[in-house]
């Protein structure tokens, strides 16, 4: 219960830094912390007319539904528009 607490709190910060920089470019959004199943999660949030906006590691197709992506298995449930968008790779240092 307590380490749950602790990660919603961890989340709610790290979603409150990008609904900040996104309202500084004029962007609105929402931020919302859910628990339960990831995908099954993310899809009940969603309303009517809203847009889904994932971000992936970049797997694909067969990988992406074998390794249990949630961004795979949510844009595949959702029914309305998505954005899906890659998460940069590190490169080398």
């Amino acid at each position: 219960g307590e380490s749950l607490e602790m990660a919603a709190e961890g989340s709610e910060a790290y979603l409150r830094g990008i609904e900040s920089r996104l309202a500084a470019e004029g962007i609105a959004s929402e931020r919302r912390v859910v628990r339960g199943r990831p995908w099954k999660a993310i899809v009940a949030s969603c309303s009517p007319g809203d847009i889904l906006v994932l971000s992936t590691h970049r797997k694909l197709g067969l990988d992406a539904s074998l390794d249990g992506c949630v961004a795979f298995d949510a844009a595949r449930a959702w029914s309305g528009p998505t954005l899906v968008v890659p998460v940069p790779r590190a490169g080398p240092n």
